[in-house]
């Protein structure tokens, strides 16, 4: 988890489609639109095993600004051991 904020925040696009399972196995093409939001800040809520031994539940915050205004998302995900991961978000 704190690797994919840490992504965000460093605006590492290749990363993140590189651990995003249904896009891992394709070429990376970066987009001319990436997003603006300056992530600023990442809480986890909590933590629990996932479905399987190989998956794990993360609930969070993330904080950040757009266009100099705050902005907080809250969500979950769900990860595997090797890296990719499924998310979902509230």
């Amino acid at each position: 988890m704190r690797a994919r904020f840490t992504a965000h925040a460093l605006d590492d696009y290749a990363f993140l489609h590189r651990t995003y399972r249904p896009t891992a196995g394709l070429p990376f093409v970066p987009e001319g639109d990436n997003p603006t939001t300056e992530w600023t800040r990442l809480e986890i809520h909590g933590t629990g095993p996932g479905k399987s031994p190989d998956y794990a539940f993360v609930e969070f915050s993330a904080y950040g600004l757009e266009q100099g205004v705050g902005r907080q998302t809250i969500g979950s995900m769900h990860a595997a051991r090797s890296g990719l991961s499924d998310r979902e978000q509230a």
